[in-house]
């Protein structure tokens, strides 16, 4: 980015010591004018069997599963940027490298999995066009005290799991661990890893079981 597109359309957040570039955009900005690198390798979902498990990586934390013939998504961002989601502009850091796969080329989830509130895992506007392109059909599981987040998206469901929780769901049985992080969306917020343990937001792990 040149350094008047980024006067123009940049910001500066201070993390400690490190200064991290934000861009501003609008969520409707094509990857085509994005100054992220394009995937070398693209997967084809339409070719896997249901007879097996196929899984490819998106992009970040972003996984496409098929589980034996069931479509579960982890923590979905498919757009050029993460960050706040506020009157059609997203303010946050841009990506390195486009998803390998654009929303319209994922196959309806049967279980949307999301880890933790952290923008860059709960994307607010990737979410929001999920729930909108396939509107009270789409399941979600989330972590203990976060689903207020993105309640006001059209799921079918939307449940929380809290550690050593197990549910099963589509013909998939879940189970919530405990991991090694922190919760919060926004500074000052309650965390778990602050010891809030009761109402602090928490973050997963999860282990998937279907078939035995």
């Amino acid at each position: 980015m040149n350094r008047r597109k980024f006067i123009k359309h940049g910001a500066l957040v201070t993390v400690g010591s490190l200064l991290i570039p934000l861009g501003l955009f609008t969520d409707s900005e094509s990857f085509g004018r994005s100054e992220a690198l394009k995937p070398n390798a693209k997967p084809h979902p339409e070719e896997w069997s249901d007879d097996e498990i196929n899984i490819a990586w998106i992009g970040h934390a972003t996984l496409l599963i098929n589980f034996y013939g069931k479509i579960i998504l982890t923590d979905p961002t498919f757009f050029e940027g993460v960050g706040l989601y506020v009157g059609g502009f997203i303010l946050g850091p841009r990506r390195a490298t486009l998803p390998a796969l654009t929303i319209d080329e994922i196959p309806q989830p049967d279980i949307v999995l999301i880890s933790h509130a952290h923008m860059d895992h709960m994307d607010y506007k990737t979410l929001k066009d999920f729930t909108e392109k396939y509107p009270g059909k789409l399941d979600c599981i989330t972590a203990f005290n976060t689903k207020d987040v993105i309640d006001d998206l059209q799921w079918k469901s939307l449940r929380e799991m809290d550690w050593l929780e197990e549910l099963n769901l589509n013909g998939v049985k879940l189970k919530a661990l405990e991991v090694k992080h922190r919760g919060a969306r926004y500074p000052g917020e309650k965390d778990r890893a602050n010891g809030f343990v009761k109402d602090g937001r928490s973050y997963n792990a999860y282990i998937l079981e279907r078939n035995r």
